[in-house]
């Protein structure tokens, strides 16, 4: 009875023990392919590289350093996928989960699409998470969406021992780029993880590098943003930037912002966001006229532009945005996933047709 009660326990345990003593190999994220910034030269785990922040705003500045849109894309065989990944903070938003904010989503390609498989929990500044076992060891291409709220100071990918990990498939490269500039809608405040900010939704459905350049709070259209948009070899500029602009800042900035793009960029389609309706507009008065007259003014810009002879300047007003439900918020202004989504299937559509004719 003792021997058959031995036996009966190992038999037990030996899934566990053979999961304890599985030994990973580790690749720095940035040994693979790594997507979402404003170049291949760009610090590691930042969107824009320092040397091209110091002309914009402080706030611009900091969270530049963020990581959010950017993404690792690699292919391995093996059956279990470990990451590593180091913060400098730990940051807290009331209106947004901690996995959004610190942690990261795992992706794999099914060959057809991206497909979401799971997200790594934060902890604290350094985190360790198996993401996914038991797979069929086949060659397969994965993607890591990375915080959207925080800053990456290492990441690192773990596959096991006598198997495969490198750069990923050409075919699932995008060889083109998309720039998005905005506020933290833009950068995905308040999606309940990482892939869900909506340049990341684009990121898997078009075939595009998108850069995610939105700044919670500050994205103000000073004009320098103009001279860094135009580093970026974008086949199509987006300007999502008007929540953070009171009126008289869009009558102001919106017009010097974009001729200014244009004059930089001159063959390059430009898609012009409006603001989205924030639910207490509804009620207030005094922040209905605020975001009325901020997209008034973003609108006579458009007109100002359109009458000049400005070519190639798309224009996608509010009521295109959030569905008329009043569900899509999760404070009234920050999109949940179902804005996102509905967000991301109006610009996608835009997408599609400003790059047609120039296709």
């Amino acid at each position: 009875m003792k021997t058959y009660s031995i036996v009966l326990l190992l038999c037990l345990l030996t899934p566990y023990l053979g999961n304890a003593q599985e030994n990973f190999i580790f690749k720095k994220a940035y040994d693979l392919k790594v997507l979402g910034r404003v170049s291949e030269d760009t610090s590691h785990f930042q969107r824009i590289d320092s040397a091209d922040l110091q002309n914009l705003p402080p706030a611009v500045q900091r969270y530049a350093k963020f990581s959010a849109g950017m993404n690792v894309v690699f292919k391995t065989d093996s059956k279990s996928i470990k990451i590593h990944w180091k913060l400098k903070k730990m940051n807290t938003l009331w209106n947004m989960p901690s996995v959004a904010v610190n942690g990261i989503d795992l992706y794999g390609w099914n060959g057809q699409e991206w497909q979401y498989i799971s997200s790594g929990r934060p902890n604290s500044e350094d985190n360790q998470m198996i993401m996914v076992e038991n797979l069929d060891g086949k060659m397969r291409n994965y993607r890591i969406f990375l915080p959207i709220y925080a800053e990456v100071k290492d990441l690192e990918i773990g596959v096991l021992e006598k198997t495969t990990l490198s750069p990923p498939d050409t075919a699932l490269v995008p060889s083109s780029k998309i720039a998005i500039y905005g506020s933290s809608i833009t950068q995905g405040i308040a999606a309940s993880r990482p892939g869900m900010a909506y340049p990341s939704i684009l990121s898997r459905r078009l075939d595009f590098d998108f850069i995610n350049l939105g700044f919670s709070g500050s994205g103000k259209m000073e004009l320098p943003i103009a001279d860094l948009l135009a580093k970026i070899p974008a086949q199509l500029y987006i300007l999502d930037c008007v929540p953070n602009t009171l009126p008289e800042q869009v009558k102001d900035r919106a017009y010097p912002l974009i001729t200014r793009l244009r004059m930089l960029k001159p063959e390059i389609p430009i898609i012009m966001v409006e603001s989205v309706k924030r639910e207490i507009s509804n009620w207030n008065s005094a922040m209905y006229t605020r975001v009325n007259g901020q997209n008034d003014e973003y609108r006579k810009t458009f007109d100002k532009l359109v009458a000049e002879g400005y070519q190639n300047i798309y224009y996608i007003s509010t009521s295109e945005l959030m569905g008329d439900d009043h569900e899509a918020t999760v404070d009234g202004t920050h999109l949940t996933d179902l804005g996102f989504m509905r967000i991301s299937k109006t610009i996608e559509r835009y997408i599609k047709d400003s790059i047609a004719p120039l296709q």
